[in-house]
């Protein structure tokens, strides 16, 4: 739809899309809150202090699932519409931060909660970015009412050229014939 340049309908789908990432974010989200879920760390590890301290990240690792969810739709989003300088600039942007939030987890010797609260908080920013690119007016999907702003005009006919000149050898110059067209 997006190349058909069927703003309507594309932006019927992305809606629809990120509720399905909104959708599988939030299973997700519950299915690390049920109290089966503390066995899935025993499938990469048999130590009982490495399970313990992954179940203790599960609420913090599940509380944002469904933000990431739309994260992930909405960096599809702006990779089909081709916005790679904007995307390039919400990730830039999050991961600077959580650049910075890693530095002082390891610096003040903060647990393994606090990785996750600055990975969720990269996760946080990129949303807040991404949802205003994406509702905004320049958005890779555009609103109906916006779609006349981004409209492209198809390219300008190549310009009528005057024959091509040759230089003869007095100095002086004479038009060139076209080709004939070839049968």
């Amino acid at each position: 739809a997006l190349a058909s340049r069927d703003f309507r309908t594309a932006r019927t789908v992305a809606l629809r899309l990120l509720q399905i990432g909104l959708a599988l974010g939030s299973v997700l989200c519950v299915s690390l809150l049920l109290p089966a879920a503390k066995h899935i760390p025993t499938l990469f590890s048999n130590d009982p202090a490495v399970c313990a301290l992954v179940v203790a990240c599960f609420p913090m690792m599940a509380a944002l699932q469904p933000i990431n969810g739309i994260v992930f739709v909405l960096d599809g989003i702006f990779t089909a519409g081709r916005k790679y300088g904007f995307l390039a600039a919400a990730v830039f942007c999050s991961a600077a931060v959580t650049w910075a939030m890693l530095i002082y987890t390891r610096y003040a010797s903060l647990p393994l909660q606090a990785v996750w609260f600055a990975l969720n908080l990269m996760m946080l920013i990129r949303f807040i970015i991404l949802g205003l690119g994406f509702f905004g007016k320049n958005s890779p999907v555009p609103h109906p009412k916006y779609a006349d702003d981004q409209a492209i005009a198809p390219p300008p006919p190549p310009p009528s050229s005057p024959p091509s000149q040759k230089t003869d050898p007095s100095g002086g110059s004479t038009p060139r014939r076209p080709l004939a067209p070839q049968s």
